[in-house]
């Protein structure tokens, strides 16, 4: 992608789709990228909830599935460590792509959207992965960032709406 910004056609708009696959199953983390992740400074798990939660069943066959209960917290740990891990490894890479936006000159011209289709349990509800059946906020609180070109208006800020990937199109379009 940095190639490809770097060695763009100068006199025509493009477009850079970067899907990385990263973080997803199977956990893996370079060890740099694991080491600047401090196991005490990552959120507590949240537990397996009681059968008065009312959860679809499908996470229990999961647990059973996995062996959960052979999953010691130390584990656990490592999985959510490997996780963010991941995590920051991506946030590196997209960095880089910035920098070569900022390098060029057109980062100011220059419409990012940068968005996950879904996060992991990594320990929580003791579930290492995600599940297609359920729909808690360790699986739906994922990254969507856009950034507008400089003359584009758009007002700035965080926002803790629920969007879908079915949204980012129309607001693509909207922006176009």
């Amino acid at each position: 992608s940095m190639d490809f910004i770097r060695n763009r056609p100068k006199d025509k708009p493009f477009l850079c789709y970067l899907p990385i696959s990263k973080p997803h199953p199977a956990y893996y983390a370079e060890e740099d990228f694991y080491n600047a992740i401090r196991p005490d400074l990552l959120p507590p798990r949240i537990a397996a909830p009681g059968a008065d939660a009312r959860l679809p069943s499908v996470l229990d066959a999961l647990r059973a599935e996995y062996r959960s209960q052979d999953i010691t917290e130390d584990m656990w740990r490592d999985i959510k460590r490997i996780y963010y891990a991941m995590c920051a490894k991506v946030d590196d890479l997209f960095g880089k792509v910035v920098d070569a936006l900022v390098e060029q000159g057109i980062y100011d011209d220059t419409l990012i959207v940068f968005f996950s289709d879904h996060g992991d349990f990594t320990g929580d509800y003791s579930l290492p992965e995600k599940a297609h059946s359920t729909l808690q906020d360790c699986l739906l609180r994922v990254p969507l960032v856009i950034k507008s070109p400089r003359d584009v208006p758009a007002k700035q800020g965080l926002r803790g709406h629920l969007a879908e990937l079915v949204d980012v199109p129309a607001t693509l379009y909207d922006l176009l």
